[in-house]
C-alpha cells in the first residue's frame, strides 16, 4: 500500500529517523522513500520539506509496465510466471505471437492444478491484451516519470536529488533475440528518460540472471 491502512505510515517513521540522524550530526547522504515498493505513486505523497536538506535524497524503483519488465517473474503476479514474449514497444511484436509463446508455457507448466493453471492463463491473457491495447512505449514511459518531475518542482527539490535506484526488465527462460533487443530498447528509453529529467539512476542488477545484462564470465 502507499499509505498504511491502519497505525502509523511508514513515511512517519522516516521523517523521525532522519530528523534523529541529522541531530546527531550525521552529514551522510541520506535515501528516502515512499510506500508500495519505492515506486512515483508513494514517492510523491512524501514530505517534500524533507528535501530542503540537500543531503537527503529520494530513491525511486521503477518497472512500468510490469507485464513486461517481470514476465517469467515467480514471485510477484502468479500469472507472470509464464508470460513470454511481450516486447517493447508493443509495436514490435504481434499479439497472437505473445499469446501462443504464453499459452505454450502454460501447457508445459506443472505450478497448478487444471483448473486454477485455466483462471491463471485466462488472467495473463488479459494482461497481454491489456499491453497491446495501450501499446505502451517511448512516451508512456515519459508520462510515468511525469508526476514524479511534477512533484520535484513543485517542492523545489534538486534535479540531483532524486535518484532511480532501481530499474530492470527481465529474461526469462527461453529468451529470444527479439526478447533481448526488446530489452536493450526498454533500459534505453528508461535511462535516456531519467538523464532527460536530471536525475541519477543505478541499474537492478549488472550481473546475474534474471534482470543481469552479464551473462556468465561476463558474457
Amino acid at each position: 500500500a502507499c499509505r498504511a491502512e491502519s497505525g502509523t505510515d511508514w513515511t512517519a517513521h522516516q521523517q523521525v529517523l532522519v530528523h534523529g540522524l541529522r541531530k546527531g550530526n550525521i552529514r551522510l547522504p541520506l535515501l528516502l522513500t515512499g510506500g508500495c515498493w519505492s515506486t512515483i505513486k508513494g514517492l510523491v505523497m512524501l514530505d517534500g520539506s524533507l528535501f530542503k536538506d540537500r543531503r537527503n535524497l529520494v530513491s525511486a524503483h521503477f518497472y512500468d509496465p510490469f507485464v513486461f519488465t517481470h514476465q517469467g517473474s515467480t514471485w510477484t503476479l502468479p500469472f507472470l510466471a509464464e508470460v513470454r514474449g511481450v516486447p517493447y514497444p508493443a509495436a514490435n511484436g504481434r499479439l497472437d505471437e505473445t499469446l501462443a509463446r504464453t499459452n505454450a508455457a502454460f501447457a508445459v507448466s506443472s505450478r497448478w492444478p487444471p483448473a486454477e493453471r485455466d483462471k491463471e492463463r485466462q488472467a495473463a491473457e488479459e494482461a497481454i491484451r491489456w499491453y497491446f491495447t495501450s501499446a505502451p512505449g517511448r512516451a508512456a514511459i515519459d508520462e510515468a516519470f511525469a508526476p514524479l518531475k511534477e512533484w520535484q518542482q513543485r517542492n523545489d527539490i534538486n534535479p540531483a536529488q532524486i535518484v532511480v535506484t532501481e530499474f530492470g526488465a527481465m529474461r526469462p527462460a527461453g529468451a529470444s533475440v527479439s526478447d533481448d533487443a526488446s530489452r536493450a530498447r526498454w533500459l534505453s528509453d528508461v535511462s535516456a528518460a531519467i538523464a532527460r529529467n536530471g536525475w541519477g539512476w543505478t541499474l537492478w542488477l549488472l550481473s546475474s540472471p534474471p534482470f543481469g545484462l552479464e551473462g556468465p564470465q561476463g558474457t
